[in-house]
């Protein structure tokens, strides 16, 4: 791509899984590596339908950095974190 800023190429690979346990579990996984920054991104997101309109959410975010000057272990953790979500509907 060409930039004011100057001529640069990216590559972004992907890779996204998707798992229907039932029509009220299931789970989603987005792998993303990108050739620009070097990070490796992991996304696993767990949904369970409980009742139609209450759903629990667990989200697990982990990335990792291909550092080139470790060539023994050249992806390190750069981050991680989780998140659930409860979410209740109230009908009335």
């Amino acid at each position: 791509m060409h930039l004011a800023e100057g001529k640069f190429q990216t590559r972004v690979y992907r890779f996204a899984p998707e798992w229907q346990f039932s029509p009220w579990v299931s789970v989603v996984n987005i792998l993303q590596f990108d050739s620009e920054s070097r990070v490796l991104g992991w996304q696993g997101r767990f949904r369970w339908i409980l009742q139609p309109g209450n759903d629990l959410y667990f989200v697990y975010t982990h990335n990792w950095r291909d550092d080139l000057d470790l060539l023994d272990r050249r992806f390190q953790t750069d981050s991680r974190r989780a998140a659930t979500k409860f979410i209740y509907t109230y009908r009335f």
